[in-house]
């Protein structure tokens, strides 16, 4: 298995392909590239992206790169892992070149895919999709997408990886809402839990804090009155 993650910048056609990255099951980054877009560039959408102007300047891989390169690394029968994996595949153009492989000079469609934004679905609604920050804080116990400078695509990869993994150790119904599979009443995520933890510490700390300074201003007053 092999899980994708795209960034996107707006050029003057569109959303176009910035930067792909790919990582084995192992969360070892096997592929990233940043990808020169063929249009000029109106918006790096930095906050989301975390694309700038002079990490592209001086690029120059285009997309027919990207997926030349791809073709030869991925093997035929690769499982490729992506949330909302349709996005990524899109901005690479799959359907043109990237899996479909020529042999014989026939075309030979790839079609093993895993889509987390599907396998999860905590709304109950087929077409309403969850957040791939959500699922890593509520089942991995790891934020993600925090930094002012943008997303990293690598760790976008790594958490859809971990998402599969963990789902495919549970049963079918595991993270889906649509199935009889629910939060247990008294769940907390991992990071929910975390936090109380750290908030109860913080509070012992205080307190024996607070009983110490007592016990000593007690023992000065003592002193002092005698």
């Amino acid at each position: 298995m092999y899980a994708v993650d795209c960034e996107m910048v707006l050029t003057s056609v569109g959303s176009e392909l910035a930067r792909v990255t790919m990582v084995d099951e192992k969360a070892t980054v096997m592929f990233d590239r940043l990808v020169k877009p063929p249009n000029p560039v109106k918006d790096y959408l930095t906050k989301f992206s975390g694309i700038t102007r002079e990490m592209l300047a001086l690029i120059d891989t285009t997309l027919a790169d990207i997926q030349r390169e791809l073709a030869e690394t991925l093997p035929g029968d690769a499982i490729l892992v992506g949330h909302s994996i349709g996005n990524d595949l899109e901005a690479m153009k799959a359907g043109e070149i990237l899996f479909f492989k020529k042999i014989s000079e026939l075309l030979v469609f790839h079609p093993y895919l895993i889509d987390t934004s599907v396998i999860y679905n905590l709304k109950g609604n087929r077409a309403a999709k969850t957040r791939l920050r959500f699922l890593s804080e509520h089942f991995l116990g790891r934020m993600i997408q925090t930094g002012k400078g943008g997303h990293s695509s690598a760790e976008d990869a790594i958490a859809t990886m971990d998402l599969v993994r963990l789902k495919l150790s549970q049963d079918i119904g595991f993270g889906d809402v649509t199935t009889s599979w629910r939060f247990p009443e008294d769940y907390q995520s991992p990071i929910e839990a975390k936090v109380f933890r750290i908030f109860i510490y913080v509070l012992m700390l205080l307190c024996i804090s607070k009983i110490i300074l007592s016990m000593r201003f007690r023992t000065q007053f003592h002193l002092i009155c005698f």
